[in-house]
């Protein structure tokens, strides 16, 4: 299974790049094919991906100069990737996996995604199972996932409302756990706790992951939260 996590801050609230990093290695164990990160840069998304590990990821983003950006986005989602479907060598199957303007990470398999791409009537943008999600929510929104069977949690961003995260569960989820910092922040991953983490130790003024209150997301349903600190639940 892959590792999927990420942070949408409400307001001005921002965490510290130590705590990014640390959901990273949280979820380095689920995922070591590919490793990716997508974050507001200069008002777009911006999606970095490679078929490394975990570590080395993050130290490449540290020779960039990168982390100080990534940790200023009100939005990250971060990804640790086990192969299924789709070559790891061939970025594009890697997350988060883009087209039109979503960006899309996901644990779990879609089941039917050739008869996705055959239901629309396009050739495949990438041989990874995800493509089908992605692919539903650019052509019909979230009503598109009602195409999908399989089993899977993800969270998928739009750049034509870059305020706002769909976090989702198919049926059969596989687990991963929300929780909500009112004023602050949500955060998801798919590996708990992340309060003790040897090498990027999580700050007490952050509180610690289970301190926040649990959102209860049921499969089958998908969650809209925005930077205003909103909430709207589908179906």
């Amino acid at each position: 299974m892959c590792g999927i996590a990420g942070v949408i801050c409400f307001g001005d609230y921002r965490v510290e790049p130590a705590f990014l990093k640390g959901l990273l290695t949280a979820n380095a164990d689920r995922g070591t094919d590919a490793t990716g990160i997508a974050y507001e840069e200069d008002g777009r998304i911006t999606v970095r991906k490679a078929p490394i590990q975990v570590k080395p990821f993050i130290e490449s983003l540290e020779t960039m100069g990168k982390w100080a950006s990534i940790a200023a986005s009100p939005i990250v989602l971060l990804h640790t990737r086990s192969t299924t479907v789709g070559a790891a060598a061939q970025n594009e199957n890697n997350h988060p996996v883009v087209h039109g303007q979503w960006a899309v990470i996901h644990n779990g398999s879609i089941s039917n995604d050739d008869e996705v791409f055959e239901h629309f009537g396009t050739s495949r943008f990438a041989a990874v199972d995800t493509a089908a999600l992605v692919l539903a929510l650019a052509r019909e929104g979230t009503g598109g996932l009602r195409l999908l069977r399989g089993f899977a949690s993800f969270a998928a961003w739009s750049s034509t409302n870059q305020q706002t995260v769909v976090l989702g569960k198919l049926p059969n989820a596989p687990a991963c756990a929300f929780r909500y910092y009112p004023g602050k922040m949500v955060v998801f991953s798919s590996e708990l706790p992340i309060t003790q983490l040897p090498e990027y130790p999580i700050s007490p003024s952050i509180m610690g992951y289970e301190a926040g209150v649990h959102i209860s997301l049921l499969p089958g349903s998908w969650l809209r939260i925005n930077t205003r600190e909103e909430f709207l639940q589908e179906p």
